[in-house]
């Protein structure tokens, strides 16, 4: 049985999540400083293994150097680790809010791969529009959405990397092949139940 954290960080709030299964512990997305992440991690006598990206916008990896301080693996989905550099396609430079230092992914996703925390397994599904590489996962019962789906809502799909045709397609795909009941656990906002 796993366990499940929300942590809403940085400028726009973008949901941090923490699961912990087994003694392991794999943060989604730490957009912004990650100390109650690790804190968390430490009340729990787990140990952090994985740091795992929905898509590279800042705001959902502007923690990553603190992360990767601990000696992680870095996971992103493989049509969107242009952003690990490109100060562009991640809006570090579009948006004023400096620059990040090139980060190298350890392993990169494509549809299918499946990513583990102790005996949970999350597997990819490619959900391109938001930007390229945009990827959900699926396990347990639970998607982890990124900024591809929110509660009644999307992401943007005007920004670098955005394609609003990839997008309706996507979404078509989850609607369609989706298992219900499932728990979305979204970018921003609050969870909901697909």
């Amino acid at each position: 049985m796993s366990k499940l954290y929300v942590f809403p960080l940085g400028q726009l709030q973008a949901n941090c999540y923490l699961l912990i299964c087994d003694g392991e512990a794999l943060v989604i997305d730490p957009g912004g400083p990650p100390q109650a992440v690790l804190r968390t991690i430490a009340e729990q006598g787990a140990v952090l293994g994985t740091v795992l990206l929905t898509h590279t916008h800042f705001d959902h990896m502007l923690g990553l150097p603190a992360l990767l301080k601990e000696g992680v693996s870095l996971v992103v989905p493989a049509d969107d680790a242009q952003g690990l550099t490109d100060g562009g396609y991640n809006l570090t430079a579009l948006w004023g809010m400096g620059t990040l230092p090139p980060l190298t992914a350890d392993r990169l996703l494509r549809e299918g791969d499946t990513v583990t925390c102790g005996s949970l397994t999350l597997t990819t599904l490619h959900t391109p529009g938001h930007t390229a590489g945009s990827s959900c996962f699926l396990g347990e019962g639970m998607l982890f959405s990124g900024d591809t789906l929110f509660d009644g809502s999307y992401g943007r799909v005007d920004l670098p990397g955005g394609d609003p045709v990839a997008m309706r397609r996507s979404l078509c795909r989850l609607n369609e092949t989706l298992p219900r009941p499932l728990t979305v656990y979204p970018g921003h906002g609050g969870a909901f139940t697909f």
